[in-house]
């Protein structure tokens, strides 16, 4: 399977996995899970939104790279996705050598998302429909127990912000193609060298 394989090459040199990431993209190109735009065009626009916000470069990262679980492996992706792509995206991520402030964000994102309906049952019908129904797949909203251990996470408000830009970078346009230099120069400052 395509994610053991991930798991266990924790050996991979700094440029293969900057290599990888670049491969990963340039496919996210070309899928779309639910929505009007590819993976891409939203990874995009995530890292867009968190820079307008002049966020940390480590959220930044994390904002681009937050859906990187969904990229792993077809045959577990259904129409809108990998349900668990969070986990499974920042175990991949922290396999690799990339710090907390990235992956926890990143594995925190969807929590978010059913903390957030839990807190504001409103913000639900602000959600694309394809959050909607991975909403019932990854568990439903929060209960009050659920909430109040959400809100002891380290990296909670990042998680929060980073939903945030999940939901609002899904804006139809002129759908871009290849990720910027400028992404990959600051996705390679977190990563160890090797």
């Amino acid at each position: 399977q395509v994610w053991e394989f991930f798991i266990y090459k924790s050996d991979m040199t700094k440029k293969e996995i900057l290599n990888k990431i670049l491969e990963m993209y340039a496919l996210a190109a070309e899928r779309s899970y639910g929505e009007e735009i590819t993976q891409l065009e939203h990874a995009l626009q995530c890292y867009d939104l968190a820079i307008s916000e002049e966020a940390p470069e480590s959220l930044a990262v994390a904002a681009f790279l937050h859906d990187i679980g969904h990229l792993l492996d077809d045959d577990r992706a259904g129409d809108f996705g990998t349900p668990e792509h969070d986990g499974t995206g920042a175990d991949l991520l922290l396999s690799w050598g990339f710090p907390l402030a990235i992956t926890e964000p990143i594995r925190c994102h969807v929590l978010a998302k059913r903390y957030l309906v839990a807190m504001n049952p409103e913000y639900v019908w602000g959600l694309s429909e394809a959050s909607i129904h991975t909403l019932h797949e990854q568990g439903g909203q929060f209960n009050n127990a659920q909430c109040q251990a959400f809100q002891q996470k380290p990296y909670f408000d990042d998680a929060i912000r980073l939903r945030m830009w999940d939901d609002h970078g899904k804006v139809v346009h002129a759908m871009r193609r290849e990720v910027p230099a400028e992404i990959f120069q600051l996705i390679e400052k977190f990563l160890p060298d090797m």
